[in-house]
Order: structure tokens, then C-alpha cells, then sequence
């Protein structure tokens, strides 16, 4: 903790001398990808986030996939040249829709093959996103998740997400008694249906057009 306090003062001593100098963990990212692309002979975007780095996140879209993305992707690839494309994925996940527009704006660009490089951890929508790839490449410590939604739900302690097919699977349990006659209200209304539906048509649909 004390590392990084350090390096946050000393980030914002050099914010305050020229708030417009890359910081040198973007130089150092940026030689990496550079020497990525020279490496492979074909150009790659990064689409990552710092929801690793331990410092409070009050507004979770911003570390999220999310809709802002999309105008950072066509940032991105304009003026690439058509083809192969890596695209390195470190992110926690977020709006599958999104991840589904993203990766189809990239199909419809006529970037491909593509290839996801996972550095450390593409979780949820991020999987899926890997999953839209015709090749994913991991290290010994990458990690993919599940793409299972999840649901809120407000209970006594508060809202608490629990993974919808879970809702689901408790609910043909206890259908019957009084938490099965909860949960058969919940699982009946149109937000419950389109989630306990979206994640396995979607994550079906990428998965098979992206790798297949």
C-alpha cells in the first residue's frame, strides 16, 4: 500500500509539470505493443482497464464494458488496414449487448482473423468478446470467466447479485414453497425472462460465428 501511495504522488508531482506527458506506464505499454506488432506484422488495439489496480471505483461503468466504448473502437482502428487484428482484452466484463455490438463492428469493418491476447484476466462480457475471436492466446496465469448474467436482488442486507441460472435452478427446487412462490414471481417478469435468455443466445451466437 505504501508502494503505491508513492506512485500516486509521484504520478500526480509530474500531472502537475505537464499534465499532457504520457505516464510511463503508457510509454512502457505502448514500446510492448509496438514491439507486438512488429513481431506479428500486423497492427493491435488494447481494450483494458484498471479494475485491478485496488483503488475505489465510484461509478463501476467506467472500468465496465459499456456503449461509451464503441466511439474508443473506431478511434482505434481508423485508418488500420483491413485484416488480421489483434486485440489484447484485459477488462471485468459488463453489458453483453455491448460486447456483441463491439465485436460485430469489427466483423462488419472486415477485420479478421482475430486474435484475443488475454494479458491477465477478460471476465464475463470480456469472454465473450474473447470468444468472438477465431483465436485466443493465454499465458500459465490468464484467466476467462463465466458469461452467466447476473441479477440484483434486494434482500434484508441489502442488494445482492446472485447468477441468474442459480435464480432459476432454485426456483424448480423450491417451487411449491413460499421462496419458490418469490422467485416464480421474480423469474416470470419480462426483465427476469430476458436475462435468463440473452446470456446463452448471445454467448451461442458470438462463439459460433467468431470461432466456427
Amino acid at each position: 500500500m505504501r508502494a503505491l501511495v508513492q506512485r500516486d504522488k509521484e504520478e500526480h508531482a509530474r500531472q502537475k509539470r505537464d499534465p499532457l506527458a504520457p505516464s510511463p506506464h503508457d510509454i512502457l505499454r505502448r514500446k510492448y505493443l509496438k514491439a507486438l506488432t512488429d513481431y506479428t506484422g500486423h497492427p493491435a488495439i488494447v481494450y483494458g482497464s484498471g479494475w485491478l489496480e485496488g483503488r475505489p471505483v465510484n461509478d463501476q461503468s467506467a472500468i465496465s464494458v459499456g456503449t461509451r466504448d464503441m466511439m474508443g473502437f473506431m478511434e482505434a482502428v481508423h485508418g488500420l488496414p483491413r485484416g488480421p487484428l489483434d486485440l489484447v482484452l484485459h477488462s471485468p466484463g459488463g453489458d453483453q449487448d455491448c460486447a456483441e455490438a463491439l465485436m460485430k463492428y469489427l466483423r462488419d469493418e472486415r477485420f479478421g482473423p482475430l486474435r484475443a491476447i488475454v494479458s491477465v484476466a477478460a471476465m464475463s462480457a470480456a469472454t465473450m468478446m474473447a470468444l468472438c475471436c477465431d483465436e485466443i492466446l493465454m499465458g500459465h496465469h490468464s484467466q476467462l470467466g463465466p458469461i452467466d448474467p447476473q441479477f440484483t436482488l434486494m434482500t434484508p442486507e441489502g442488494p445482492r447479485s446472485a447468477p441468474a441460472q442459480a435464480i432459476l435452478d432454485q426456483f424448480r427446487q423450491e417451487s411449491g414453497s413460499a421462496s419458490g412462490l418469490e422467485i416464480a414471481g421474480m423469474a416470470a417478469s419480462p426483465i427476469a425472462r430476458y436475462y435468463l435468455g440473452k446470456s446463452e443466445r448471445v454467448g451461442h451466437q458470438m462463439s459460433y460465428d467468431g470461432v466456427f
